[in-house]
């Protein structure tokens, strides 16, 4: 999806309200931390917001939506979330939107990446996957995008395999070019909130929790370095 369709990923999510979203960060965040790394950022859906506030910079694993984000200003790098750390340079806040850490390969290692990077005082925000009682399964599900002329149909449907919600996508685009089609498999780690909480309280984080929201139906994993 991320190399084929990346073109289109901005259509695919324009249902989301990175608007708020952001603006919900930044609650959380607050106003005297002044760095600010995103982690898996995609095309920049919320650094775009985000920066208004922070100096920031975006990781992602595609080059595709990399070389997107950068034809929005900003300040993106190609990185894996489980690759070694080569930089020493520390953030007030490090974001992981979207569920992009259910892709991680080694939840440990992405999250201790994360923590490796943080300022003393700094704060993590993780918006996880769904758990195993709220992944759906065995289910068709369909979203229908459109925008400047192009539609996006998206048809997914999910199983679970182990620790993994593994889904199965096909794609159908059409634009002023005509129709095309692609299909895809994502295999995303569920939720577990006590494995989560483990792990970034083990790596030097005080844990909270907010509950899901309108904005973030999954909720989102709050920690805290200490100085």
């Amino acid at each position: 999806m991320y190399r084929k369709l990346a073109k289109y990923y901005d259509i695919m999510f324009n249902n989301k309200d990175y608007a708020n979203e952001s603006k919900h960060l930044c609650d959380i965040i607050g106003i005297k931390r002044e760095t600010l790394l995103d982690v898996g950022c995609g095309t920049g859906g919320h650094l775009v917001h985000l920066r208004q506030h922070y100096r920031c910079k975006g990781e992602d694993v595609s080059s595709d939506l990399i070389e997107i984000a950068k034809g929005k200003g900003l300040d993106v790098s190609l990185s894996d979330m489980c690759g070694r750390v080569v930089d020493d340079e520390k953030y007030d806040a490090i974001i992981c939107m979207h569920a992009t850490i259910a892709y991680a390969w080694d939840l440990h290692i992405a999250i201790t990446n994360m923590v490796q990077r943080l300022s003393d005082g700094g704060v993590v925000i993780i918006e996880p996957w769904y758990s195993r009682e709220q992944a759906t399964v065995g289910r068709y599900d369909v979203s229908v995008r459109r925008d400047a002329g192009v539609e996006v149909i998206r048809i997914s449907k999910g199983e679970i395999e182990g620790d993994r919600h593994v889904r199965s996508f096909k794609y159908f685009v059409n634009d002023a070019n005509g129709a095309v089609s692609h299909s895809d498999i994502h295999s995303m780690e569920l939720f577990d909130k006590d494995k989560m909480w483990r792990i970034m309280n083990n790596a030097g984080l005080s844990m909270a929790y907010q509950k899901p929201s309108h904005l973030f139906s999954r909720g989102l994993m709050v920690g805290f370095k200490h100085n």
